[in-house]
C-alpha cells in the first residue's frame, strides 16, 4: 500500500514485540568542515550535502542552514511515520504535502543574550488526500506526530563531547 513494505515493516514490529532489544539501533553522521561556514554532511554511503547560512550571518548562502536541515528532517520523519501508519491500514494516500515552519532568533546566536537559541513556534501544515475520512486522517497524522523519532527528538537537548 502506498509502496510501503508493510509485510517488512509488520514482520519488525512482531519481532521487536518479542525481542524489545531489536528495537534499539545507533545512526552516525559525520560532518567536515570545508571552508567559511559551510559543511560537508555525510550519512552511510549517500550522496553528501552541505549546510551553509545566509550572507547576513557570514556565510555565503550556498546550501541549506542547519535549521532547514532540522526541518527537512523533523517532516520527512513524519511524513515516513504517517504513510507507514496509513498503509498498515489499507489507507490509500492519493497526494500528501507538508510544510514545516520555524521561528528563529539570531540574538542568542550571536551571543547578544542567553535566551533559549533553538527554534521555537514550529508548525506542521499537512494538507492530505486518501480514501479515509478526514477525521480518521486527523487521527493518524496525530498518532505520526507523537510517534514520529525526530519530531519527538526535539524535545532533548542532545549531550557535547569535546575530545
Amino acid at each position: 500500500m502506498n509502496n510501503v513494505n508493510v509485510g517488512a515493516l509488520n514482520n519488525s514490529k512482531n519481532a521487536i514485540e518479542k525481542n524489545p532489544e531489536m528495537g534499539f539501533k545507533k545512526w552516525k553522521t559525520s560532518i567536515n568542515w570545508l571552508d567559511g561556514l559551510v559543511c560537508q554532511l555525510n550519512s552511510r554511503s549517500f550522496q553528501t550535502t552541505n549546510s551553509d547560512v545566509g550572507q547576513a550571518l557570514g556565510g555565503t548562502d550556498s546550501a541549506p542552514t542547519p535549521i532547514e536541515h532540522l526541518l527537512n528532517a523533523a517532516g520527512s520523519c513524519f511524513t515516513t511515520t504517517f504513510q507507514m501508519l496509513a498503509s498498515q491500514e489499507n489507507i490509500k494516500v492519493y497526494d500528501f504535502s507538508l510544510e514545516v515552519e520555524s521561528d528563529f532568533s539570531a540574538v542568542p546566536f550571536l551571543g547578544i543574550n542567553d535566551d533559549y537559541a533553538g527554534i521555537y513556534n514550529t508548525v506542521f501544515k499537512v494538507d492530505v488526500h486518501a480514501n479515509a475520512s478526514d477525521e480518521r486522517i486527523i487521527e493518524i497524522a496525530k498518532l505520526a506526530f507523537s510517534r514520529s523519532p525526530v519530531v519527538d527528538s526535539l524535545k532533548f537537548q542532545p549531550e557535547l563531547i569535546i575530545n
